[in-house]
Order: C-alpha cells, then structure tokens, then sequence
C-alpha cells in the first residue's frame, strides 16, 4: 500500500510539472520566430558605412575631401562607387533629374547593404516644393534614411575650388544629417542643417557644424 501511494506521488509530481512548463506563456513569446530571427540578423550585419554613389559627377578630384569630411564629421567609414545617371529620373522639359526619383534609385543601388547611401552629381536637380513642381535644389534628404543626393550644378555659380569644395560638402554633412531624422534647424545658433531656401548666401553663411541640439538629435 505503501508503494501505491508512493507511485502516485511521484505521478502527480511528474504531471504537475510538466503542465506548469507547457503553459508557460513566456515559453513561445521569448524565441522569436525563423523569420524574425533572420531580420535581425540582417540588421546586425549591415555596416555601419555610407555609401557614396558618382552619377555623371565632373568634379571627381573632390571625392577625397568630401569622403574625408564625412567620415570626420559623422564618424563613419565610406565607401565610394560609381553608377550611371538613370534615364527614368530626367525631367526634360526643364533639362533636370528629379531627386525624388534619383533618391529611390539609390535605395535599389544600397539595397539595405550599408547604413546611408549618398548620391552626388554634376547635373541640375529639382523635386516638388509645396506649389511649385519643379523646384531647382542644391540636394535632397530623406527622413527615413532612404538616402539623399547631393548637386554641383547650383553649387559652382561665382565659386573658387576651395569654396566650391567647402559648399558641397556642407550641403552633402546637411543631407545626411536629414538621414539621420533631423529635419530644418530652428535654433538661434549657426547651423548647417538651417534651411537654404534655394539661396547660395545661406549655405556659405552656415558654419561646417552642427548647433549643439542638432548634435544630440542626431547623437554625435
């Protein structure tokens, strides 16, 4: 008799073990899934690198300054491609490449390999600008981190080499910045994320730097 209960005590441990394990609700919740798994490992292994695309882009001797003022600014690596200006993009009747159009391009280009993608060209670019259609641009930022693109064509008017070289690069630091979710600067400090407004004075009145709350925005 003994034994009998024995046997069952040892039974109903067994079973109540067992069910307080299979209706953990923690037990599925806490591994995600095959799919999600692979996303984010995906997202682990894109580096952390900007990748700058050439699209019919003349001034090639200033990929080296710009490359360089990226990656100090930023604080990180780039790496420099060149890739044919898509037809799909020109607008003809103004003679320009639409930057919206350019910005996806690029996107398929990256194809989520690294962080940003960057684009520059030596061709006029515009995109819509409240009621105007096609409004000439310097560059274009997305908010979203889908890439931007960056021109010389407006950046060249009444410019030496070296000031030539400084407004691209303020304006490419500026399109990135855009990638990294700030939008127009407010703050009463010198900024470069401050808005052009379509005006060369303003990108050469702008200091190459950030105000000190777009640099916490942006986390450098």
């Amino acid at each position: 008799m003994k034994h009998l209960f024995y046997c069952l005590g040892i039974t109903a441990f067994i079973f109540i073990l067992f069910c307080s394990s299979s209706c953990n609700p923690n037990n599925d919740k806490d591994t995600p899934g095959k799919k999600q798994q692979k996303t984010i490992e995906k997202k682990k292994n894109i580096p952390d690198t900007i990748l700058l695309v050439s699209m019919a882009f003349g001034e090639t001797y200033l990929i080296d300054p710009i490359e360089t003022r990226i990656t100090s600014f930023y604080h990180i690596p780039v790496k420099h491609i060149v890739a044919p200006l898509p037809a799909f993009a020109f607008f003809k009747q103004r003679n320009r490449h639409r930057a919206a159009s350019l910005l996806n391009y690029l996107a398929d280009i990256n194809n989520g390999r690294y962080r940003f993608v960057a684009g520059l060209t030596s061709k006029d670019i515009s995109c819509t600008n409240g009621k105007v259609a096609d409004w000439g641009v310097f560059g274009l930022g997305s908010l979203s981190g889908k890439g931007c693109v960056t021109s010389s064509f407006r950046l060249k008017k009444s410019a030496s080499l070296s000031l030539l070289t400084e407004r691209i690069q303020k304006v490419i630091l500026h399109e990135i910045g855009h990638n990294h979710g700030l939008v127009h600067c407010l703050s009463p400090y010198p900024c470069f994320m401050k808005a052009a407004n379509g005006k060369i004075s303003e990108v050469d009145s702008e200091p190459m730097d950030m105000c000190k709350f777009c640099r916490q925005k942006a986390k450098l």
